[in-house]
């Protein structure tokens, strides 16, 4: 009871009073927790929330998942909160929550929302442009997903990240540069049907660097021995 610092140290004590029998005391406990426990708070989160829900207060429920989902979002929260919502809500709902995850901060989280709900040009705004890193969280299904909806934007966008990677001149970065090549390849010929492009491309972009860069050249072949092997 004096060391009441961290979400865990509340949930020890909430427990403590469960087993008791102090069920509405480990209550305001766990109230308390979410008040001013530090760290992570999702078994306090989830003990009220099931409280709530046991005892009928639905309403409380809902308002409850929604700070969780404030305070920790994720798509699996997401799609609970909506669940739980009554159906005359839902929409409503929905809207709320996306509108919180519409801050960059949280585009990982959008992103994984557009891409569940095919919101294909918002999820092509965060792979061209929000993501903040070059390999990010499921950048491949994402990617794939565009190929077939956005491939024109998204060979724009493969080429510029390959050539950004070939220009950092190691063999890590040719690597990574190959597989968006590779990416550029596959939506030429096998999606917008355009091979004569993809040879354009490749005889003025790719061969001046396999010209120029030997170690550039030896990774493209690898990579090519490596295809050839599967």
């Amino acid at each position: 009871m004096q060391q009441l610092t961290y979400g865990s140290d509340y949930w020890d004590y909430v427990q403590f009073l469960h087993r008791k029998g102090e069920v509405k005391k480990a209550l305001d406990v766990a109230e308390q927790g979410l008040e001013k426990g530090q760290g992570a708070l999702d078994t306090l989160y989830e003990y009220v929330f099931r409280h709530y829900d046991q005892i009928g207060e639905k309403g409380k429920a809902l308002q409850l998942l929604k700070r969780y989902f404030q305070h920790r979002p994720s798509y699996e929260l997401y799609k609970k909160t909506i669940s739980y919502a009554e159906k005359s809500e839902k929409e409503a709902v929905r809207k709320e929550l996306y509108s919180f995850v519409s801050d960059l901060r949280y585009s990982s989280i959008k992103a994984e929302i557009d891409y569940q709900e095919g919101n294909s040009q918002e999820l092509l705004r965060y792979v061209t442009r929000d993501a903040s890193y070059a390999v990010y969280s499921r950048h491949i299904i994402y990617e794939r997903y565009l190929n077939e909806r956005h491939p024109s934007e998204i060979i724009a966008y493969y080429k510029q990240k390959a050539e950004a990677f070939i220009a950092q001149k190691n063999r890590k970065a040719y690597r990574h540069a190959l597989e968006y090549i590779k990416e550029i390849r596959h939506v030429y010929i096998n999606i917008l049907k355009q091979p004569k492009e993809w040879e354009t491309y490749y005889q003025r972009v790719i061969v001046p660097y396999q010209s120029r860069l030997p170690a550039f050249l030896d990774e493209w072949k690898r990579g090519v021995r490596n295809e050839a092997s599967i």
